[in-house]
């Protein structure tokens, strides 16, 4: 693009009185060129506004006021910690009978016993059976829970009972307290002997003679006629809940199972609970 230059103007005789001309053509060339510089800026930028005047660096501040009211703040307090509540001192909720506060107890009074707890919840230092029961009928279960499991309550008692005696026995030659604790923490491991004879009885030996009891009953229910007989009876009475007198439809379907089925095989096939499986 060709740019245009301006003449330098011409001597004029209209310079002011007094003036010479060269000074005259300086004072009108500088305003030439202020005027030239303002225009440009005016050209330049787009923005109406008026142009801001720089304010004092309020930024630069900020960050060390906030700075010093974050060094000057307080953090909360930190959560305490749950504390664990202390150890109970009272032998009744004690978890074995070697614990200190049983001992103690068993020196003082070697009879001593905690309470015996719910009847299906026993306390866990008594030879107390929890209850337990079968919604189905099991003759195995019955003998379980009414021969052998007692049995081992039994033998758990006369084990506490040995430990008592020879607990005050042992008190009868002490002549001070540390000899008595001393009965008291052979007592206490007698007692707890006790339980753990029991545990092996009722989860081991009597366990074993269920599972053995049950594949016993397996073998004669698969051998005998009720194994035939069952379905028989089953599909027939289901077929008795659709009539009037559901009661008398189900005798009927008993005599269709024959003689050969016994009263107890008999209530299984009934209740739903005949040891079909390989037991």
């Amino acid at each position: 693009m060709r740019q245009r230059t301006c003449a330098h103007p011409p001597p004029t005789r209209d310079a002011p009185s007094g003036v010479r001309f060269h000074e005259y053509e300086m004072t009108v060339r500088l305003s030439l060129v202020g005027l030239a510089a303002l225009a440009a800026l005016a050209c330049t930028r787009n923005d109406p506004r008026p142009l801001a005047v720089p304010e004092p660096n309020a930024s630069a501040a900020a960050p060390a006021a906030t700075s010093v009211v974050a060094a000057g703040a307080s953090s909360p307090p930190a959560a305490a910690a749950p504390r664990t509540p202390p150890p109970s001192d009272s032998p009744d909720d004690a978890k074995a009978w070697t614990d200190a506060p049983v001992t103690r107890a068993l020196a003082k009074d070697c009879k001593y016993a905690p309470p015996e707890g719910k009847p299906d919840e026993p306390n866990v230092l008594s030879c107390a059976l929890g209850f337990e029961q079968s919604c189905a009928y099991d003759p195995c279960f019955e003998t379980d829970q009414s021969t052998c499991k007692p049995k081992c309550k039994k033998g758990c008692d006369g084990c506490a009972a040995a430990c008592v005696s020879g607990c005050e026995g042992c008190k009868k030659k002490c002549g001070d307290d540390a000899c008595r604790a001393a009965c008291g923490d052979s007592c206490g491991e007698c007692r707890q002997a006790c339980l753990v004879a029991k545990d092996r009885c009722t989860t081991g030996t009597c366990a074993g003679e269920y599972t053995a009891c049950r594949k016993k009953l397996g073998e004669a229910w698969r051998k005998s006629s009720c194994a035939k007989a069952c379905p028989v009876y089953t599909e027939c009475s289901d077929a008795c809940r659709q009539g009037t007198d559901e009661e008398k439809c189900r005798e009927g379907c008993k005599k269709k199972m024959g003689s050969g089925c016994s009263p107890s095989f008999l209530t299984m096939c009934i209740m739903g609970s005949a040891p079909t499986g390989g037991e």
